[in-house]
C-alpha cells in the first residue's frame, strides 16, 4: 500500500486522494490548509484536489505528468498561493539528491528491472503496482 510506504519512510499523514482528504487535513491544520502541496500523479482528479487545500501563502507543485490542470486566478486559490509543474530539477539538485541518498538521509524504495524487462515495469506502473519507483538497468 502506498500510503503504508509513506508512512514507512517518514510522512506524519497518508490519506486517501478523495473528498474526506481536504477534511482532514483542515482537521489536521486547525482549519488553515496546507502551506506546501506536491501532486505526485498529475491527473484531473488530484490537481483538484490540490486547489481545494492550500492557505494563504502556499505552494502547488505538480510533478505528475498526467493531464489535469489547477485554476489559476485572481479568486481560484487562496492569496499568494504560487503553482507550478516540475518535470526535473536541475543537475546540482540532481547531485544533491544522490548525495542525500548515498548518506542515507533519504530513503527511495526502488524496484530493479533489467532492460529486457522495460516493458513489465511500464506495465507496473501503468496499473499501479509498484511499490515506489523502478529502475532499469542494463
Amino acid at each position: 500500500d502506498k500510503r503504508q510506504l509513506a508512512l514507512d519512510v517518514g510522512a506524519h499523514h497518508a490519506l486517501p486522494s478523495d473528498e474526506s482528504a481536504v477534511e482532514e487535513i483542515r482537521r489536521i491544520s486547525r482549519g488553515r490548509g496546507a502551506t506546501a502541496i506536491f501532486d505526485f500523479v498529475g491527473i484531473g482528479a488530484t490537481t483538484a484536489l490540490a486547489a481545494k487545500l492550500p492557505h494563504f501563502e502556499s505552494d502547488i507543485v505538480v510533478v505528475g505528468v498526467g493531464d489535469g490542470t489547477v485554476p489559476v486566478g485572481i479568486f481560484s486559490l487562496p492569496y499568494a498561493t504560487s503553482v507550478r509543474a516540475t518535470y526535473w530539477g536541475s543537475i546540482p539538485e540532481l547531485h544533491e539528491v544522490l548525495e542525500l541518498a548515498r548518506v542515507g538521509a533519504i530513503n527511495v524504495e526502488t524496484e530493479r528491472f533489467s532492460l529486457d524487462e522495460a516493458p513489465k515495469a511500464y506495465q507496473r506502473l501503468s496499473e499501479g503496482s509498484l511499490r515506489g519507483r523502478a529502475v532499469v538497468v542494463p
